[in-house]
């Protein structure tokens, strides 16, 4: 069984394709657990309606207090999972009709590996977008200009996972249902997760793409293409917005080490996270020789020097 996590919030335009896509999976035995968090358009309704029309489980949840962010209300949705795996879902895209299948395959070849009792994550590749379903870039890797691998010292400056394309095992949901996570205090709710398995587990790539990652002017979180020049001019003229990227990944570093202090206690990684979320206290030359000493460093190239020039504070 596959629990699918799904954060809605006024998404009545595009949910329909959504969820028929998600009927349409060669893969059967999933479930969705939604969580609405104060829709004010038709988004519950179609959801009612899928359910009845669903040959799958369907567990509707009302957020009685609007959570007010997609990180939090996933963070909220992952308390209701129960089944040996677990994906994120966005109300905006379209899943190929493979996702499921290939994902799961990678899982259950890595854990016959590592063991089920291991955190265990899986990514893949995703196509980018317009509103309408055209195609602009057919490789989300790419369109980040970035490659297909995670590393921890990568991940503690730079978030280039998308929640939508990844399956995780139960293993690694039940390191974050045992602690009380403060969804304010997080970068978002697939860095977290990323940053569980890289720690206490183990990442596998699917080198291929498995849904349609929609962009459109009212993404919760979208992707830029960093390739293109107007991009890299933005990036220069926002000296501010840099800083506080910088920033921000530092205290998510910190939380992280706050919350799994215990479990970093033997873990190679234990200083490394530890000093990294102590450099909000520290100077900019300070934080640009940390990164450089322990390659601490975004990618590509021209991320890096952005993020050595402008630092954290």
């Amino acid at each position: 069984m596959i629990d699918i996590l799904l954060a809605l919030y006024n998404g009545e335009k595009y949910l329909e394709e959504l969820l028929n896509s998600l009927e349409n999976q060669s893969y059967k035995d999933w479930r969705l657990i939604a969580a609405d968090d104060g829709s004010k358009d038709s988004t519950v309704e179609i959801i009612q309606d899928f359910a009845k029309k669903s040959g799958h489980e369907i567990e509707l949840h009302i957020n009685s207090t609007p959570t007010c962010s997609a990180k939090a209300n996933f963070m909220n949705l992952i308390n209701y999972a129960k089944s040996p795996y677990v994906m994120f879902c966005d109300q905006d895209d379209v899943w190929l009709d493979d996702k499921i299948e290939v994902t799961l395959e990678k899982m259950i070849e890595t854990e016959k590996i590592y063991g089920t009792e291991t955190p265990v994550l899986i990514n893949t590749d995703l196509k980018v977008v317009d509103s309408e379903l055209n195609i602009i870039d057919e490789s989300f890797s790419h369109y980040l200009d970035t490659d297909k691998n995670f590393t921890l010292r990568e991940q503690l400056v730079l978030n280039k996972v998308a929640g939508c394309s990844i399956m995780f095992n139960k293993s690694l949901c039940e390191y974050i249902q045992r602690k009380k996570i403060d969804a304010s205090k997080i970068l978002m709710h697939d860095s977290w997760v990323m940053l569980i398995a890289l720690c206490f587990g183990h990442v596998n790539v699917v080198d291929k793409s498995t849904i349609l990652y929609r962009q459109h002017s009212s993404n919760s979180v979208g992707a830029n293409d960093v390739r293109k020049f107007s991009y890299v001019i933005k990036r220069i003229f926002s000296r501010g917005d840099n800083a506080k990227q910088n920033m921000d990944h530092i205290n998510d570093a910190k939380y992280f080490y706050e919350t799994y202090r215990d479990e970093l206690e033997k873990n190679p990684d234990k200083n490394l996270i530890k000093n990294y979320s102590e450099l909000a206290n520290k100077s900019r030359n300070a934080y640009r020789l940390f990164c450089i000493k322990n390659k601490v460093l975004k990618t590509p190239f021209k991320r890096a020097i952005g993020q050595l020039i402008f630092a954290h504070k």
